[in-house]
């Protein structure tokens, strides 16, 4: 966060945060105001003070004293029922608003196009949804009673001033700018310190989870005296920002607070010996509480401004994520025809991720229905791209992709991906049961077909079982297979698989080997193979290199032809062996 104040772009984000109250902004302003009630006790209070001080002086009786004052007790007990009202309706708009954005943030991340979250980008859109709270709350809760308390402290107090004496007014004001700069500029370093210390407690933590990430490793190569002294310089780092923030968390307090207490001994100091009043001394001090409430509504909005600078910051990143462009869905009524066509056809297909870096080239390629077909080749080649292209997450820059008989750039992304089973490499599971984890979308899964297709991935647990956040009750194999009977739940008429079998030992790969050939005979699959041993009965084998395809043809016509899907089977099998 840069130190200097960026009012404008303040004014800019309490815009735009005040969008999200739409529904709620009349009652969150009736509820500000209404609010507003509590504050007048700031104002009656010295009143209060003059008033008993007068009547004292005066030899006033006790009766006389509650007689005067009773009025402005019981004006306080009529406005408290209202100032609860209004700090609820403030309260409720102000967590409706931060929910709202909530809310517009997900919905905007779902509708996300898989690219940005493939690349660093990923990290602006987990920061980004971590800030939501951060970035309303300040302005609807917090910052926004500092900014009330100021309207009401510092122009009420100015306005009672220049009604009884316009220097009380100008000292006032005078002693209100030394107040703001001071609360600014103290308030402004200690938010850089802050950040230090926040910096040095996060590189304490990054040694600590080297530590127990990495402990094997530490253990076999000896590492345990090269990280302690790391940890300990780190540790020594982080004391000495703490100590450092702390320091000036106390000076600003210390300043601060000098500053506001000492309001009215100045105020009544000056007063007297400057200006020369001739006033009595219960309506001095009513004047110099009135100076002491311009600071402290000052020193609210210094406070404030830092807050919303903070703010800034945080609405900049929610706003940065919304701004990224959502994925294209195409609103179309074509629905493919998997009984006249082809089921899959790349025809003439171009890619590149980045402008000069080509990715695929020319791709020609028919997977005609009830195919197996297999995508082979090295690291990068461009078979996992082709999958990609397929589940529309990326658009080809020249030619056409066809499923059925329509060109996926016709088909909506709901229609497109409904047609789609997919088994990635790595089991991607949710927090929650086995059962709902095959089903997904269904709230009310058939469990005798979970049960079915559980058998079928040769995964023997009860489908309530609960796999954990990310499948971490489940070992990798057994995470897999869930994977596998989600696709196979599904039943759709395309199939893809990414290397489905590979978190398995060679026993059950095999064995699923053999069952997805049964159970998908009849579909359409489109297989991305490192392991070669799992493409030997493919209908078809398409052989890559740097987004070329070179060789297609069976397992034996390619063996036969001796090319680079030969040497790679042949490499793969002496590697196998060793």
């Amino acid at each position: 966060m840069n130190d200097r104040m960026n009012y404008l772009g303040i004014l800019r984000v309490m815009g735009n945060n005040f969008r999200y109250m739409k529904g709620n902004r009349v009652r969150f302003l009736v509820g500000g105001v209404m609010g507003l009630g509590s504050l007048a006790v700031a104002f009656l209070i010295p009143y209060l003070y003059e008033r008993l001080m007068e009547l004292v002086e005066a030899g006033a009786s006790y009766g006389q004293m509650l007689s005067a004052i009773g009025p402005a007790f019981g004006l306080l007990l009529l406005l408290l029922p209202l100032v609860c009202l209004g700090s609820w309706w403030q309260k409720t708009s102000a967590n409706f608003a931060t929910a709202n954005m909530q809310r517009t943030v997900f919905g905007h991340t779902m509708r996300l196009p898989v690219s940005a979250l493939e690349t660093d980008r990923a990290d602006k859109v987990i920061r980004a949804t971590a800030n939501v709270r951060s970035a309303t709350s300040m302005f609807t809760g917090y910052t926004m009673t500092m900014l009330f308390k100021f309207l009401v402290y510092f122009f009420g107090g100015l306005f009672i001033l220049l009604l009884l004496d316009w220097r009380f007014a100008l000292l006032g004001a005078a002693l209100s700018a030394i107040m703001f700069w001071a609360a600014t500029w103290l308030n402004l370093r200690l938010r850089r310190m802050e950040r230090r210390a926040l910096n040095a407690d996060s590189a304490l933590g990054a040694v600590l989870l080297d530590m127990v990430g990495n402990l094997p490793v530490v253990k076999l190569f000896g590492l345990e005296q090269t990280l302690s002294r790391k940890y300990s310089s780190a540790g020594e780092e982080a004391y000495q920002c703490r100590l450092s923030y702390k320091v000036m968390r106390g000076t600003t307090d210390g300043v601060l607070d000098f500053l506001g207490y000492s309001a009215q001994g100045i105020a009544i100091l000056l007063g007297v010996w400057a200006l020369g009043l001739s006033v009595d001394f219960p309506s001095l001090v009513y004047l110099a509480s009135m100076v002491s409430l311009m600071l402290t509504g000052t020193r609210e909005l210094g406070n404030a401004v830092i807050f919303l600078q903070t703010t800034v910051v945080n609405s900049q990143r929610v706003q940065e994520l919304l701004n990224q462009p959502l994925e294209e869905d195409r609103q179309t009524s074509a629905q493919p025809d998997f009984v006249n066509h082809p089921a899959v056809e790349f025809s003439h297909v171009n890619f590149s991720y980045l402008p000069g870096n080509q990715v695929l080239h020319d791709i020609c390629l028919t997977v005609e229905p009830g195919q197996m077909v297999a995508l082979v080749g090295g690291s990068g080649c461009g078979k996992t791209t082709l999958i990609k292209l397929l589940e529309g997450f990326y658009t080809a820059e020249s030619g056409e992709i066809f499923i059925g008989d329509a060109p996926i750039s016709q088909l909506s992304n709901e229609t497109l991906r409904g047609e789609l089973s997919y088994i990635p490499q790595d089991a991607q599971l949710f927090n929650g049961t086995i059962a709902e984890n095959v089903a997904l979308t269904q709230t009310h899964p058939d469990l005798q077909r979970v049960s079915e297709c559980l058998t079928m991935a040769a995964l023997e647990l009860d489908s309530n079982t609960r796999v954990g956040a990310k499948g971490s009750g489940l070992s990798g194999g057994q995470a897999q297979r869930v994977s596998i009977a989600r696709a196979l739940y599904r039943d759709a008429p395309v199939y893809l698989l990414d290397e489905a079998t590979s978190a398995l030992d060679s026993a059950t790969e095999e064995q699923l080997q053999h069952t997805i050939d049964t159970v998908l005979r009849g579909k359409t699959v489109l297989l991305v193979a490192h392991r070669l041993s799992t493409v030997r009965n493919a209908h078809k084998i398409v052989y890559m290199e740097q987004g070329r395809i070179l060789e297609t043809g069976t397992h034996e016509e390619l063996l036969a032809l001796g090319g680079g899907y030969a040497r790679l089977y042949h490499a793969s099998g002496q590697k196998e062996r060793a």
